[in-house]
């Protein structure tokens, strides 16, 4: 019967049953055991030494985990732990279980997140090293099942260890005065956001990372915010706000809401690791996302951040809009590298896409159709999608303003501007036989953002005033290179100025554009077309 169900099992997922046969051996089994039970052991060694001493009642015992009072000792009063009836002294044993079990929750979740990430980017990382990756590939798997294998697989023993803990972290959180259904949703929390993280894991191993300490490391840095996070949503102390903080809503008035919100968000983010992965193992040459998939991502998010931005106590000033402003850019930036295409992708679009105008003569061929949601087309159009529902997005959210609306709507359609140039530069370094044009795309883009704010500060351009004078050009050059700028000071920009930089910013985003449109035509052109016109161009 065993021998049956391990059959149906290993058909169900062969991927997960190759890594728990190969990992739970019984050595495995035991280290794993044992490591979680000397944690446990350690933890509550440590806490029954913060336990107060009973010195006899001529010491006064001073504690933070006895209840403490004032007494007459001796004639005199005094302040120390008290004692009861049977003159023991009287331990806030609630107290004590409560600080166990936050101890053992953090070091269960701490370790089960960074543990994850660890192990799967190390696992994928010899997975493609050795070539296996691709043999698998070929099975008849699906992506999610095999991805899925890995995910419960790879960390078996990690998941083991943290099992072995759950009898005692549930016991010190019911000690400490949680209620079952409370442990119960963080269990379900853990869950989630371990699953969160694996995928992150696996989606930074698919795409290149090759150090399992730098996946952990990277790890770290993002698990330990969240996990502060996590807690402070299940503290009954501190979740006690009864604004609205999301779309108006009071998600920390409950901490019931705060959990529910942090499980909505950890779904949200594996929905699209997952339309990543998926289509990634699948189509390993392809862009990250479709054009259709990065407009409804980046609506998505925006409208995600919009919902903590209307949600502001103040009244909402020029700075705010700075920062979100900086959401969008970085954003936009993402969504230009996940949905532009290949260079070698580009070269056959641009030498064979008059076939697929001719392969089907019943559906017209429209160029504009194919730049908005061909997977092969240039990205140009797109970008300019995306950063139209990225300033529309805030631009509705601005009309409600009381004050500062023109001025904001104003430096908006300038960053709009930046954000198209970013955009456009990073689509031509992309497009160039450089071997690492990925790393100078991010250079230049970096260069872009970074110097002009530099080269103005040296030169203390900031202190001009535009007034329409015709006197301060340099201080208007400022506001239309310096993301952010034109936000800040916006009011002080007259139409003439602002039509101005407009313009200036439109021409080196069209010379961009143009230029390469001109490069992709003349790689388009077939080899005869261009013998015959070398021909030409000699007679």
């Amino acid at each position: 019967m065993l021998q049956t169900w391990l059959e149906r099992f290993g058909d169900a997922n062969p991927q997960l049953f190759r890594e728990l046969k190969g990992r739970l051996r019984r050595r495995n089994l035991i280290a794993a055991i044992s490591g979680s039970l000397l944690v446990q052991l350690l933890v509550l060694l440590y806490f029954w030494g913060q336990l107060p001493v009973d010195m006899g009642r001529d010491r006064i015992a001073n504690n933070y985990y006895c209840l403490s009072g004032s007494f007459i000792h001796n004639g005199k009063s005094m302040y120390g732990c008290l004692r009861d009836n049977a003159g023991e002294l009287m331990i806030l044993w609630d107290k004590w279980w409560l600080h166990i079990c936050h101890a053992l929750s953090t070091i269960a979740l701490g370790g089960l997140l960074v543990g994850v990430i660890f192990m799967l980017v190390g696992n994928l990382a010899n997975e493609q090293r050795r070539g296996t990756l691709n043999f698998i590939r070929l099975s008849p798997q699906t992506a999610k099942t095999i991805f899925l294998g890995k995910i419960f697989g790879v960390p078996s023993l990690v998941y083991l260890a943290v099992a072995v803990a759950v009898p005692l972290q549930l016991w010190s959180s019911l000690q400490g005065g949680y209620l079952l259904s409370d442990a119960l949703l963080f269990y379900v929390v853990a869950g989630v956001s371990s699953f969160m993280f694996a995928s992150f894991a696996v989606l930074y191993a698919l795409l290149g990372g090759q150090q399992a300490w730098l996946g952990g490391i990277l790890g770290a840095l993002l698990v330990y915010p969240y996990m502060v996070l996590v807690f402070v949503s299940f503290d009954n102390k501190i979740s006690r706000i009864d604004d609205g903080i999301w779309w108006h809503y009071p998600i920390a008035k409950l901490p019931i809401y705060t959990q529910l919100f942090v499980l909505a968000s950890c779904l949200l983010l594996i929905y699209w690791m997952w339309a990543v992965l998926e289509r990634r193992y699948h189509k390993p040459s392809a862009t990250l996302l479709s054009k259709g998939q990065s407009y409804a991502l980046n609506l998505c998010l925006h409208l995600y951040v919009l919902g903590f931005a209307v949600s502001l106590p103040n009244t909402p000033h020029l700075h705010d809009m700075t920062f979100f402003a900086g959401v969008s850019l970085v954003v936009v930036l993402l969504l230009t590298a996940a949905v532009a295409p290949q260079r070698q992708t580009l070269q056959d679009w641009a030498r064979y896409r008059h076939f697929s105008r001719n392969s089907d003569r019943q559906q017209h061929y429209s160029l504009i159709r194919d730049l908005l949601w061909g997977e092969k087309s240039p990205a140009l159009l797109a970008m300019l999608v995306n950063v139209a529902i990225a300033m529309g997005s805030w631009s509705g959210w601005v009309l409600f303003w009381e004050r500062d609306r023109i001025s904001a709507l104003v430096g908006l359609v300038i960053v709009a501007n930046l954000l198209l140039l970013y955009s456009s530069l990073a689509q031509w370094i992309l497009w160039t036989k450089h071997r690492k044009r990925q790393i100078w795309a991010a250079a230049a883009v970096a260069a872009s953002i970074g110097v002009p704010p530099l080269i103005w500060e040296i030169f203390d351009i900031a202190k001009y005033d535009v007034s329409g004078s015709g006197t301060d050009l340099p201080s208007l050059l400022w506001k239309i290179s310096v993301f952010g700028a034109s936000l800040s000071n916006s009011y002080q920009l007259s139409l003439w100025y602002f039509g101005l930089g407009c313009l200036m910013q439109v021409a080196v985003i069209a010379t961009m554009a143009a230029q390469f449109s001109r490069q992709l035509k003349r790689v388009g052109q077939s080899e005869l077309k261009q013998l015959v016109s070398g021909e030409e161009m000699m007679g």
